[in-house]
């Protein structure tokens, strides 16, 4: 590879060379020339040779001169010049050699084109083509669609001058079509004009990175389904509640579509016995049977082979033919089935439905055939007990089974002398431990001395109180160091074969066992039993501690369940530069006398703090020995190894959990401990936070709901009283009409009658002047009695009269209806009180004139700006009330005047009176203590409003038993500024 610049450098100290030899030559010629044309004369006087000929010489030795000294400066050029070119071509090499390291891909790429120009081996293997086949494409063509405005984006920002160099992740086709997630880092040269030259990149396959980060994802998943199972297991004792909950917690926690579980019945029949999740009827149509031949679905196969049974494409499967269309119609993409195993007896199915296709790898299915495992132990467990003894026969039979094959299986024999403490021992007693067989004598001084100091004491005890108690047979359990250093567990059993006199064991024969990796395992066991447990005490301790206290709960419990002596837990701020210490662990709080900061940049942590930038846990098992260890302050426990921990949440780190000075190296299982642990306590912290956000939402959605219905039940109540006024205007102004041409057509008629009675009277006038000479008189007198004239001559008029009395009462009434309602009056005007008093005491005069004398004293009052009609509610309100309060017999006074520029009104009850508890109460809206269905609760709440409104105030004075006084105070122009009198001051 050659580059421009060299190319120039070369050029350029080249020239520079033959600029100075040229200059060099010029200052010889002319100090030449100048000794020749001086020195020659003399020189050609002193030797006798010519003129001419010395100035020949002199002008030969001037161009001989110069060329030798020429050859010279050229040959040293020359060697400077190969010097050059080999130091160059050195450079070019470790340059290609880098380019062509293995582990990175490198290209170049031109701006115009974006065609790569050229690529290393590597940059080739990871996208599958050859270099021939990379030089016709772009970069364009091989990336995902799905990431290419991201790319665009950033080579545009990069030609713009706005950056020379990003960092992208992405996804790239191979050739083989194959998706490939790839790390790229691209960075330009630029001309001196800015312009970008060329674009060099490097891409690392980071596939197998995201591959691993989802298998934890699903791992983690399903972790917590087993946990959140093996809880239900451990706090229910029926199959039923450990069934539904097993599919709830399956489809809530493992993300699946549905899960169902089904028990075998002894006719071969599987029976659904629970379910979650989306299963329609799905579940009704199955018919699912042992018996049946043509059953070839995932469950029965299951059932049939004894392991799970997959349909990762349900679309497709020719299996599933009979439930496709049922399935899919609930977006059942794939199916996996797990038989439930009971002491190697299949007792039913446990059967996970998911909507995507080839969602059931092999992480997945390893895991739940552990939750199919866990939940058929719960079925273990719950049958345990009618079967114990059966179980505990069938125990000891094969604890002899186990010793009989073990003497007859020449397992590592051993035949020792007690007396002499020499052994006998099989070839395969020195390969069990390490050793050329028979390479040396085993006596029983070396069998102790190879033991583990710390059970060597106690197993020549043992040993001895076996033999003392003469056993017939004798087992121990010990560490022994093999060959290599490393210590094993040796299970050894031995039978007493030969005994002295006295009875004392003198020979035994036996086997070893070597059983490090059943330890290994139960050791394993444990540990995972102590972290099921754990994470089962966090669960219950959700429900009791406070935040602060369960999430220094979580940090002691992985400190304990990981074996370390320190714990400290941060919180991720959301400008994720910078951490907040939340607590440390309870052992580092008592011996840790660290000075520190509760809350720091990330930047000044230590390596500790690595995880949080690369998403993924650290660990260190030479703290000493690490770069960077900065990040612990003065004071802090020695740090010796770690580990620590992140937990994300949407794309961004929350907490970051670590622990540490374990006295053996951390592994994955450590890790997974604490992962687990830091997730649970974020995730209890995030719900904690997420429910006390809700409920402070809903407490002010609630106040606000209460709010605006208490102000629609008052516009109801204002329109309705509205809606009563103006439809008692409407009444009163029809009425007007009638009432008028009635009372004038009254007078009228009055006046007609009295005509009439004229006209007769002078007709009776005429008869007793004429006497009997009329021959109709005798008929007239008949018919003047039969109508009883004399009566209807004297009644009339009283008619008359009394109907004219009616008409102007109503006359009256129609106007105190049509006062009080002041139908049309919106706007402020002038009015008189008194006026209204009246008009509303009229209207109400029937309900309250059977139990209420009502006594009037109105003061000297001036008229007042206000809205008559709301004014004439607040009467009617405060004089309804009062007669509510008078119960058989009682008085109301209203009682008027004038304070300070303001008017008052009074009305005051000799009613039963209001309690002091109520008081406080009464101007509330839909507070009354009326019986159901006798009042609204909205009287005095509105009259309240319409005080404020007109800058008045509404207060009120009662004593149970004697009555209560309502006062009314209304200035007499008020203002229009807000009110601001205090609720309080309406009470006395």
């Amino acid at each position: 590879m050659i580059f421009p610049s060299d190319q120039q450098a070369s050029q350029k100290h080249s020239d520079h060379r033959a600029a100075s030899v040229a200059s060099l030559y010029a200052l010889i010629a002319t100090i030449w020339i100048l000794a020749i044309e001086l020195l020659l004369p003399r020189i050609s006087e002193s030797i006798g040779i010519s003129t001419n000929m010395l100035e020949l010489l002199g002008h030969v030795s001037f161009v001989a001169l110069p060329a030798i000294l020429l050859f010279f400066l050229l040959q040293k050029q020359q060697q400077k010049t190969a010097q050059l070119l080999a130091t160059t071509e050195e450079q070019l090499f470790l340059l290609k050699q880098f380019y062509e390291l293995p582990f990175v891909g490198m290209a170049i790429t031109s701006p115009q084109t974006r065609q790569w120009l050229q690529m290393n081996e590597r940059f080739c293997q990871i996208l599958g083509y050859s270099k021939e086949e990379l030089l016709q494409l772009n970069w364009m063509a091989i990336t995902h669609p799905d990431d290419l405005d991201t790319s665009e984006r950033l080579v545009e920002q990069m030609q713009k001058g706005e950056r020379d160099f990003y960092e992208v992740e992405k996804r790239y086709i191979r050739k083989d079509q194959q998706i490939i997630h790839v790390r790229v880092n691209v960075s330009c040269q630029r001309n001196a004009q800015g312009t970008i030259n060329l674009y060099f990149a490097t891409v690392e396959d980071i596939t197998e990175q995201v591959r691993r980060s989802e298998e934890i994802k699903t791992l983690s998943r399903l972790y917590r389904v087993i946990s959140n199972i093996n809880q239900a297991i451990v706090r229910h004792t029926t199959q039923e509640q450990v069934f539904k909950d097993a599919c709830d917690i399956a489809v809530c926690d493992g993300k699946f579509r549905m899960a169902w579980i089904g028990l075998l019945q002894p006719d071969g029949q599987l029976n659904p016995v629970a379910s979650a999740g989306e299963s329609g009827n799905y579940l009704e149509y199955l018919n699912i049977s042992l018996s049946d031949s043509n059953s070839t679905g995932p469950t029965v196969t299951a059932l049939r082979q004894g392991h799970h049974v997959v349909c990762n494409d349900i679309c497709n499967d020719p299996n599933v033919i009979l439930w496709r269309e049922r399935a899919l119609a609930l977006d059942y993409q794939a199916s996996a089935a797990f038989p439930l195993l009971v002491n190697g007896k299949i007792r039913g199915a446990f059967s996970l439905y998911s909507n995507q296709v080839g969602f059931f790898d092999a992480p997945e299915l390893e895991l739940l055939d552990e939750v199919a495992s866990d939940i058929a132990f719960a079925i273990h467990l719950i049958d345990a007990e009618q079967a114990s003894r059966e179980t505990m026969r069938s125990l000891e039979e094969s604890q002899s089974k186990l010793l009989l094959a073990m003497e007859a299986a020449n397992l590592s024999m051993w035949d020792v002398d007690l007396d002499t403490g020499h052994a006998s021992v099989s070839d395969n007693y020195y390969t069990q431990l390490g050793f050329e067989p028979q390479s040396f004598p085993v006596t029983l001084d070396w069998w102790y001395s190879r033991m583990h100091p710390e059970e060597r004491g106690q197993c020549r005890i043992s040993m001895q109180i076996q033999l003392t108690e003469k056993r017939h047979r004798v087992g121990l359990e010990y560490r022994f160091q093999h060959n290599d250093g490393s210590w094993h567990w040796i299970a050894g059993t031995g039978t007493v074969v030969d005994r002295n006199a006295k009875g004392e064991a003198t020979r035994l024969v036996g086997v070893n066992m070597d059983i490090t990796s059943r330890i290994n395992m139960d050791l394993q066991h444990q540990r995972d039993a102590e972290r099921a447990n754990g994470l089962l005490a966090l669960a219950t301790a959700e429900s009791t501690l406070e935040e602060k206290e369960l999430l220094q709960f979580g940090l002691d419990l992985a400190e304990k369940l990981t074996e370390s002596n320190i714990g400290f837990l941060h919180f991720v701020n959301e400008d994720q530069q910078s951490i907040e210490l939340v607590t440390w662990s309870t052992t580092t709080q008592k011996h840790c006398q660290a000075v520190f900061d509760q809350h720091y940049p990330l930047d000044k942590a230590g390596i500790w703090a690595d995880c949080c930038a690369q998403r993924k846990p650290v660990i260190c098992n030479d703290y000493q020995a690490a770069e960077d260890t900065k990040g612990l302050p003065q004071g802090h426990f020695p740090l010796n190894k770690f580990i620590s921990v992140p937990t994300t949440d949407n794309d961004k780190v929350r907490l970051i959990m670590g622990v540490g000075n374990r006295a053996s190296p951390y592994t994955q299982h450590e890790v997974d401990s604490v992962q687990l642990i830091a997730n649970d306590l974020w995730r209890i912290v995030r719900r904690r936070r997420a429910e006390s956000a809700l409920v402070e939402n809903l407490k002010e959605q609630l106040a606000l709901n209460t709010k605006l219905d208490d102000a629609h039940n008052q516009l109801v109540q204002s329109e309705k009283l509205a809606a009563i006024g103006q439809l008692a205007a409407g009444v009163a102004h029809e009425l007007n009409n009638p009432i008028g041409f009635v009372h004038s057509n009254f007078g009228a008629m009055e006046r007609y009658v009295t005509d009439l009675l004229d006209i007769i009277e002078a007709y009776q006038a005429l008869e007793t002047q004429m006497g009997m000479n009329c021959p109709q008189s005798a008929e007239i007198d008949a018919i003047i009695k039969a109508k009883d004239y004399a009566y209807i001559r004297s009644d009339l008029p009283q008619l008359i009269n009394e109907s004219k009395e009616g008409l102007s009462r109503v006359r009256r009434i129609v106007q105190d209806l049509k006062d009080f309602s002041r139908t049309g009056e919106s706007s402020w005007e002038w009015a008189d009180l008194h006026s209204g008093l009246d008009s509303t005491l009229n209207i109400l005069w029937n309900e309250l004139k059977y139990k209420c004398t009502v006594n009037k004293k109105y003061g000297d009052l001036p008229e007042i700006f206000c809205l008559a009609s709301q004014l004439n509610q607040v009467f009617m309100n405060l004089l309804v009330n009062a007669g509510h309060a008078i119960e058989k017999k009682g008085e109301i006074t209203i009682q008027t005047g004038v304070t300070d520029q303001r008017v008052w009104v009074e009305i005051s009850d000799t009613g039963k009176g209001i309690p002091p508890e109520h008081l406080t109460k009464i101007f509330d809206p839909f507070f009354t203590t009326k019986p159901v269905g006798q009042g609204t609760g909205l009287g005095l709440s509105l009259s309240y409003s319409i005080m404020q409104r007109h800058r008045g105030s509404l207060t009120v004075r009662s004593k149970v038993g004697v009555g209560s006084t309502f006062r009314v105070e209304l200035p007499i122009k008020p203002d229009h500024a807000a009110a601001k009198t205090p609720k309080e001051e309406q009470y006395e």
